[in-house]
């Protein structure tokens, strides 16, 4: 079901970012240095996305393997990881091999590209892939309203154990058209705090809007989310493919 397209067309991108360093203890600490943090974007990813799609889609059907927030009919028990909504989360043997066979190579090759900033390590790459979860983001309007929290305050990092992050989108043409006008994901980088301890928002440097099959790979320590404005998903739910490693 994973099989990747053969000839991947990569963009390659950059944002810039100060450097921080978060602590065992959960503190963090800034540094004046600057640096440059590559994104790849990568359009057409799977062979057969519609069979991913509906894949999730029977799963939302079903409910057998959903969680949702503190607010829905399932109670989460962690594996949402403070998203908005609702999370596909298939752990079946069979799904993660498949996973694992088809698409842990291919993120081999693009993760030792020269554009990144990351050191790979092929042990860790492998180690992560071995454990992988079919997981999928879901999310709509009334879910979003629901959480009463401002779309900007889902950033996070998905470090420091992980040292790339991707996401694929599975929304058709259909649902939300061709010309890229939802933002998708935003990515920013680090404000530190004022000399009085009060708190700055990250600062937006770029979005990579949704299209039907895009994968988006980024460094899982840069200062991410899901552009959940409310109004954008009245329609349709937001589904997003999520992996770390």
């Amino acid at each position: 079901m994973f099989e990747i397209n053969p000839d991947l067309k990569v963009q390659v991108k950059k944002t810039t970012d100060i450097t921080w360093v978060s602590t065992e203890d959960g503190k963090v600490t800034f540094l004046p240095d600057k640096v440059e943090k590559t994104y790849f974007i990568i359009d057409d990813f799977y062979k057969n996305p519609d069979e991913i799609r509906e894949y999730t889609l029977k799963e939302l059907k079903d409910k057998t393997n959903v969680w949702t927030d503190k607010k829905g009919d399932r109670p989460d028990d962690g594996r949402l990881a403070g998203a908005i909504g609702r999370r596909v989360w298939d752990e079946s043997l069979e799904i993660m091999k498949d996973m694992e066979v088809q698409m842990a190579p291919v993120f081999e090759e693009l993760c030792k590209s020269k554009e990144w900033h990351i050191d790979f390590d092929e042990k860790h790459h492998y180690e992560k892939w071995s454990s992988m979860r079919f997981v999928i983001n879901v999310t709509n309007h009334e879910e979003v309203v629901r959480s009463e929290r401002p779309w900007y305050t889902v950033c996070h990092v998905d470090g420091p154990y992980n040292k790339w992050a991707s996401l694929v989108y599975l929304n058709t043409p259909e649902e939300y058209g061709e010309e890229e006008s939802i933002p998708g994901t935003g990515l920013y980088s680090v404000v530190p705090p004022n000399p009085d301890g009060s708190i700055n928002h990250p600062k937006l440097q770029a979005i990579v809007p949704v299209r039907y099959n895009r994968c988006m790979v980024y460094d899982a320590n840069q200062v991410h989310g899901a552009i959940l404005e409310p109004d954008l998903y009245h329609n349709y739910d937001r589904l997003t493919q999520i992996m770390f490693f």
